[in-house]
């Protein structure tokens, strides 16, 4: 897939490219979102490269808002669920602003952070939280503070 492509420009392109066919192909996904995952996370969310980090979180931000990602992999991957994309939840708490977004990217991601950390909580429930002790405190406080937020809501 391109989104491995050693080539940034091409990397780039196939990211920006996944962004815009997310939406489109949202209830298309689940047989791909297995691969899907590991190649943002392992190959793009980690890159110095500016452009193909904000490209990367754009289309996590997608998949968050328009694929319950969690519900498609939990039941058939747990591990590879809790492997990868708590990896993903992480960084996403530990980069987020007081603002909600993340720094280099646009756009407010505070909301489809929450609805991530409900959706790995409502599968892994208190094993979110004990895994998310072994986080720096800064990640694990605004995981309680996300899950809070989102309980109150829907109050």
């Amino acid at each position: 897939s391109r989104l491995h492509d050693s080539n940034s420009k091409v990397n780039l392109v196939a990211l920006e490219t996944m962004h815009k066919m997310i939406p489109l192909l949202r209830d298309h996904l689940s047989p791909i979102i297995n691969m899907l995952i590991p190649a943002i996370v392992d190959n793009n969310l980690n890159s110095k490269n500016p452009g193909i980090y904000a490209a990367a979180t754009n289309v996590v931000q997608a998949l968050s808002q328009h694929v319950d990602i969690v519900m498609e992999l939990y039941q058939r991957k747990p591990h590879a669920t809790e492997q990868k994309v708590l990896v993903v939840l992480w960084h996403l708490l530990g980069n987020m602003t007081n603002s909600g977004s993340l720094p280099g990217a646009g756009g407010n991601i505070r909301t489809a952070t929450a609805k991530l950390s409900k959706a790995l909580f409502a599968q892994m429930g208190q094993n979110l939280l004990n895994q998310a002790a072994s986080q720096p405190p800064h990640i694990k406080k605004s995981l309680e503070e996300l899950l809070d937020m989102t309980i109150l809501n829907e109050l």
